[in-house]
């Protein structure tokens, strides 16, 4: 993990993609795999390989759902789908940022996401039940 960081703080990315993907196949158990798995998203995001990036964001989400990085990995998966023109899902993800954690760093970045789009940044209210 702290070669995948060394690396990726280097620019070496793609060998910094591989170390976090292999750290995530070694050990997807620890404290640090939510980590890894967020910045194989990341660097791919980074890379416009946006179909991959989306993928290893769904991974994170589904694999580590309550961790340090479940925010990042919602916002980043909302920013994911806008440069893949999937609006609406991305406002989805911006709205989980928020809801994830409200006070942090991440849920400002979503509010400016929604109000980039021209939507509001209030809690939307539950659908009502037919």
């Amino acid at each position: 993990y702290q070669d995948a960081m060394r690396d990726k703080s280097g620019g070496n990315l793609d060998l910094a993609l591989k170390e976090f993907n292999d750290y995530v196949a070694w050990f997807g158990d620890t404290d640090l795999a939510p980590n890894a798995q967020y910045y194989v998203g990341e660097i791919l995001y980074n890379q416009k390989q946006y179909e991959q990036a989306l993928v290893a964001f769904d991974k994170a989400l589904e694999a580590y759902p309550k961790n340090v990085k479940t925010a990042d990995a919602h916002l980043m998966k909302g920013r994911t789908l806008l440069k893949m023109a999937r609006r609406s899902d991305a406002e989805q993800e911006f709205r989980a940022a928020i809801n994830v954690s409200p006070s942090s760093d991440e849920a400002s970045f979503a509010k400016a996401e929604l109000r980039n789009l021209g939507l509001s940044t209030a809690p939307r209210a539950p659908a009502k039940r037919k």
